[in-house]
């Protein structure tokens, strides 16, 4: 998918810091060319500097990378990001930023010694390919205590076998994920979702669905605290559930590993209805996992607006519509038992505009 979008300015502001600039990777000749390329000329101490580093893609970009060398603090941060023109709609078809890597991890995190590394890949759609091994989208490797790993908003699947989705084994980073959809991964050691960590872990609102696992919990220091994840048609939904936090509740799965006592059916073929389908998802080639009116995965969560592990008031489409929510307690990324309402820019997130081109 080629972008056909190509700025001549770029203005970034915040509301509360000095100005700071956005790097532009995209197919077309921009600013960087690849992830990678990107990465080397920008990785370093940014701490001295008062706002992110910003990788904004456009398009489909060919090859991962591996962020290593960096210091950051909570004000200078590490933000991989999809183009706010070219975001995706919660499905991997239908245009969006896009990244993609066969034989190679997509990212790798994985920052040496005791310095600090806090990074946000969102608003992505991540393409993952092997033909031996296990090649692994978003591989959490490392970084120095204080640490901070968000990632969100993030279609993720793979075409082969051998691959995984999040592979979570850092023992230093407090790891956000939410509202991200998986799909088709199979490296029976991984799958969807495998966290080997032994530091704060939260998974909130994700899907996972026909991945060797869905969510899979290794040894772990600190109790994995998920809520509202819907593992569907995996080969094992939820595994190593002993390591769950007591706090999780609100997941659903398709087998018996799930918590599915808020479904009206109180059972696990209850009628899960998405967008392709009346019954579970379609067996067509477009995966779409949203959810329509009648579905029992609807108000059957654990409502996050005001949650006092992480707030969580948008959805898989937020990149798209900047809705959020008052109420947020569907299972799964998809949230539609409200009317989304757009909330202005707050002041921790700059406002980018872009002066002429098409």
């Amino acid at each position: 998918m080629l972008s056909t979008r190509l700025p001549i300015a770029l203005l970034v502001l915040t509301l509360s810091s000095p100005l700071f600039s956005a790097d532009d990777i995209s197919n077309i000749p921009d600013d960087y060319a690849t992830l990678a390329i990107w990465e080397a000329a920008k990785n370093g101490d940014i701490t001295a500097q008062t706002g992110d580093t910003i990788a904004q893609i456009s398009g489909e970009i060919l090859g991962g990378v591996t962020v290593s060398g960096w210091t950051t603090d909570a004000d200078s941060r590490i933000i991989i990001t999809g183009i706010s023109t070219d975001t995706h709609k919660g499905t991997a078809d239908d245009g969006g930023a896009q990244v993609t890597s066969f034989g190679a991890e997509v990212f790798k995190i994985s920052n040496s010694g005791s310095f600090r590394c806090d990074i946000i890949i969102e608003k992505l759609i991540v393409q993952i390919g092997a033909s031996t091994g296990n090649e692994i989208a978003i591989y959490l490797a490392g970084g120095g205590a204080g640490s901070k790993a968000i990632f969100r908003y993030n279609v993720i699947y793979s075409t082969t076998l051998y691959t995984a989705g999040f592979y979570l084994a850092s023992g230093s980073h407090d790891t956000e994920v939410y509202n991200n959809i998986m799909y088709d991964t199979h490296s029976s050691f991984f799958g969807g979702c495998r966290i080997q960590a032994s530091h704060s872990t939260i998974l909130y609102n994700n899907v996972f669905w026909n991945n060797y696992y869905g969510i899979r919990a290794g040894a772990s220091t600190d109790p994995v605290l998920v809520k509202n994840n819907l593992c569907f048609e995996n080969n094992s939904d939820f595994y190593g559930t002993t390591l769950f936090d007591t706090a999780s509740t609100g997941n659903f799965s398709s087998d018996t590993t799930g918590d599915n006592d808020n479904l009206a059916s109180g059972d696990n073929t209850a009628n899960v209805t998405f967008s392709e389908g009346v019954d579970y998802i379609s067996t067509t080639t477009v995966v779409n996992l949203h959810l329509v009116a009648g579905s029992q995965l609807i108000d059957a969560g654990f409502d996050v607006v005001s949650d006092s592990s992480m707030t969580v008031t948008t959805d898989i489409d937020y990149p798209q519509t900047g809705a959020t929510f008052l109420v947020r307690n569907d299972v799964g990324a998809d949230e539609l038992a409200e009317t989304p309402t757009p909330t202005p820019t707050s002041s921790g997130f700059p406002i980018i505009l872009y002066l002429g081109g098409n």
